[in-house]
């Protein structure tokens, strides 16, 4: 048993933890009822659930790269940091991002987090396609075109659709991940 707290650290319960450490202990574990957590930074108590907690904090690799596409794979259990971490040194970034940047992609589209922007302001706009497990073990790939209702119930379907194993994601240029401020004082 561990215990497991949300992400004001307002509430907490004692659960059974389980990190699968690939798809076939994963495939293994979802026959029993259960829920899945990515970091425990999701907002509220969403990972929060009655049954055994399923953390994919293991599935944690990138995939795929295509720096010239703008686009990467990745297993849904990588932090955000650590994505970051990789494509900034190409001057790439996700557009839409949370203020907290200790979740996993997982968590991000399960919640369909939302970021700063003024347009496009969910992560749903900039998933290409993902993959997930269904309740009999098989992993389906969706996307806008492929299976298009089960991709749309699963970005902020809080994981009901079944564990997203892996997500290919959109990036977008930019110059520098360096910040040009300029403080601006008014008096009244």
């Amino acid at each position: 048993m561990k215990t497991i707290h949300n992400f004001s650290f307002t509430r907490s319960i004692n659960t059974k933890v389980l990190y699968p450490k690939n798809l076939y202990e994963l495939k293994k574990n979802i026959k029993k009822k259960f829920s899945i957590i990515g970091n425990l930074r999701s907002y509220g108590d969403t990972a929060f659930g009655r049954y055994n907690h399923i953390s994919l904090l293991n599935f944690k690799k990138i995939i795929n790269f295509n720096k010239k596409k703008k686009i990467i794979e990745v297993e849904a259990g990588l932090l955000l940091s650590n994505l970051l971490k990789y494509t900034l040194r190409h001057n790439l970034v996700l557009p839409c991002m949370p203020g907290c940047k200790y979740v996993t992609i997982g968590g991000m589209i399960a919640n369909n987090i939302s970021g700063k922007l003024i347009k496009k302001n969910k992560i749903e706009y900039f998933i290409k396609s993902l993959k997930l497990i269904n309740d009999k073990g098989k992993i389906i790939e969706c996307s806008k075109n492929k299976n298009k209702k089960l991709f749309d119930l699963t970005i902020g379907g809080k994981g009901r659709t079944g564990p997203i194993i892996s997500a290919v994601i959109n990036l977008r240029k930019i110059n520098s991940d360096k910040f040009l401020e300029r403080n601006v004082n008014f008096n009244n």
